[in-house]
């Protein structure tokens, strides 16, 4: 929402719409784990690798949540809007000095003046010093809602003061009427009272550092002691940040590490053991993305992945930093075999459908013309998928297939936007609408949140139907005469390209 015009500053609110109404959301949540947190920006770099330079990974994503070190990604990656390796490079060299200025204590005396510190001053290591390498890295004064060159990422950090908060870089456009009893988002009244920039990367991870006094939202600890796997609460509050309530079509959940299995114990163990059993449990990042599964249905599901390495043994520490080149060799692996397909389906996530008039009414069914449009320049969607999918053939309506193609003629040669008209007849208004793309070998994969009905675009694209013949409140855009013209010719009939006369004048 802007309060006055950019240009005379004359007083009015304007929207702007930067995620088109009939896309779907695409959503990235990133978990806590100390120096693990260098296994999701391996994820990420693959992920890089495979777009190409000129396709920033940045810009697959509407939504990025993170807790911990993930919260110190996602800022990285998403705010600042760095390339991937420098974001590794960054984060590996913060740990690297952290821990180069705090060695393991060896002896017993060290290890005893460390754990007397440690009680102390509630914390294993030195906050201060901490904090004074992130306001080197993210600034001392800059806050998440100071101006960005691109804009559009809604960011989320996760940290747990009374209860679960969430420090984001959004205002919601709803209010959720059951958030008491579940987490709270801070929203400073002010910019003296915003929290900065290095205190929303900051990790109060319990035993390590103390809490972390945070003006406006009080005394925070890590997020990780209650959402160490964000993906739960970013599905609950995407539903908050449009006024369509959408939940993520596409959600990718990246993990610090998991362990191939608990063995089972042949004794009971006492009550102190038990309950730090439960402690760990409630920090169980893959029982809560079991749980964010179990509310889903299968259709649901298919475009949440988990992209995570097993460890062989044990966890590694928090403070492993000696273990991470191991750790990256792990993730390297994994991506391998894991990225492309969830690639794929963020590249299809970008994909969506408008209609370009309203349905007309013809012999008591809609006659619907529209274009499948990409949130990517074209050229860069045509070159990525086609490696990925060189089999792919053509658009899906349910199971006929349309007269178009992904890739040929795909580009206007004016404005270089994806621009793929297509037209088709439907029964009524709750008719439902599957679109979908044919990859080859037997494979289908929908978009554009499909399957939606007739009514349900219609009502997102604001359209007034009156006796399906007028348009009163199509969205406005800046539009191609290219792309229309284009649009146009698909949708006029094939006799009307016959019954065109040229005219003569002969002097």
């Amino acid at each position: 929402m802007i309060s006055h015009c950019v240009l005379c500053q004359t007083p009015g609110h304007s929207l702007v719409r930067i995620m088109p109404p009939t896309a779907s959301v695409r959503a990235l949540t990133i978990d806590g784990g100390g120096v693990r947190g260098i296994i999701p920006l391996r994820f990420l770099a693959k992920m890089q690798d495979i777009l190409g330079s000129a396709c920033p990974v940045q810009d697959l994503f509407d939504v990025a949540f993170g807790t911990s070190a993930g919260g110190l990604v996602v800022l990285k990656v998403f705010y600042q809007r760095r390339p991937v390796s420098e974001c590794e490079e960054k984060l590996n060299n913060l740990m690297v000095q952290f821990f180069a200025n705090h060695p393991p204590p060896r002896t017993i005396w060290s290890k005893l003046i460390r754990s007397i510190r440690c009680w102390w001053l509630d914390g294993w290591y030195d906050a201060d010093f901490w904090n004074e390498l992130l306001r080197e890295e993210f600034g001392s004064d800059n806050c998440l809602f100071d101006a960005q060159p691109v804009s559009g990422i809604k960011l989320a950090v996760t940290t747990v003061a009374e209860r679960p908060m969430l420090l984001t870089n959004y205002r919601r456009v709803t209010e959720n009427s059951l958030e008491s009893g579940h987490y709270h988002v801070y929203e400073a009244p002010d910019r003296k009272s915003e929290p900065r920039l290095w205190q929303w990367a900051t990790s109060a991870a319990p035993i390590f550092f103390p809490p972390i006094s945070i003006p406006g939202v009080g005394i925070c600890e890590d997020g990780g002691l209650k959402h160490n796997n964000p993906a739960l609460i970013c599905r609950a509050e995407t539903q908050l940040m449009w006024t369509t309530s959408p939940v993520p079509g596409t959600l990718v959940s990246l993990g610090t590490g998991k362990t191939a299995g608990q063995l089972r114990r042949s004794r009971p163990r006492g009550f102190a053991f038990r309950l730090y059993d439960s402690f760990l449990a409630s920090m169980d990042a893959e029982q809560a993305w079991d749980d964010l599964l179990g509310q889903l249905d299968q259709l649901d599901r298919r475009n949440y992945y988990r992209l995570n390495v097993t460890f062989p043994n044990r966890e590694p520490l928090l403070n492993a930093v000696t273990q991470v080149e191991w750790m990256q060799r792990l993730a390297d692996d994994s991506a391998k075999v894991h990225v492309p397909n969830v690639l794929s389906s963020l590249l299809i996530a970008c994909l969506f459908f408008e209609l370009s008039s309203p349905p007309q009414l013809v012999d008591g069914r809609y006659h619907c013309h529209g274009v499948i449009r990409c949130r990517l320049r074209g050229k860069q969607w045509i070159e990525t998928f086609g490696r990925l999918h060189p089999e792919a053939s053509a658009y899906l309506l349910g199971k006929s297939q349309l007269d178009a193609s992904p890739f040929n003629d795909a580009i206007c040669t004016s404005c270089a936007r994806y621009c793929v008209p297509i037209r088709f007849i439907l029964n009524s208004l709750d008719s439902t609408i599957v679109l979908s793309l044919d990859l080859g070998e037997n494979q289908v994969r929908h978009f554009g949140g499909s399957p939606l009905s007739l009514r349900h675009i219609v009502q997102r694209l604001g359209l007034d139907l009156i006796g399906c013949s007028r348009l009163a409140k199509f969205p406005a855009r800046s539009e191609c005469r290219a792309c229309d013209l284009r649009i146009h010719r698909k949708a006029a009939p094939g006799s009307q390209r016959s019954s065109y006369k040229k005219r003569v004048r002969f002097i």
